[in-house]
């Protein structure tokens, strides 16, 4: 009872105890032991598999262990943010601070009275 007790409660397993009806649950609890000891046998851990609503375990694919020859990749360094190389290379005439009014223009209450920081095309002449 203490084993049923402890498969049923396992993370990875509690799931499929759901999916089972209960009267296929001694099928499916001898279908989990039998691997976890294909599982230490074989030192294989990734692997995907699935469940029927009989409780069968049908494995699908199953992961090659890597190589410790094998190619990896070097780890990723990142500059810190009060490098010099994150500075804009923008010149300081064209910052849009004090110069934004003369291209977006904004708008003083109503337009009859006219927009307010852009030049007029044409004089006033009345």
């Amino acid at each position: 009872m203490d084993l049923l007790r402890f498969i049923r409660t396992h993370p990875d397993f509690a799931p499929l105890f759901d999916y089972v009806h209960a009267l296929c649950w001694p099928i499916l609890i001898w279908e989990i032991l039998w691997l976890a000891l294909w599982m230490r046998r074989t030192g294989i851990r990734d692997f995907t598999y699935s469940v029927d609503r009989w409780g069968f375990i049908d494995i699908h694919f199953i992961e090659d262990r890597p190589y410790p020859s094998a190619y990896r990749s070097p780890a990723r360094t990142f500059r810190a943010f009060n490098d010099p190389s994150w500075a804009s290379a923008l010149p300081a005439c064209l910052e849009a601070a004090p110069n934004d009014t003369l291209i977006l223009p904004r708008a003083r209450g109503r337009w009859p009275e006219g927009p307010e920081g852009v030049f007029t095309p044409f004089p006033n002449t009345s």
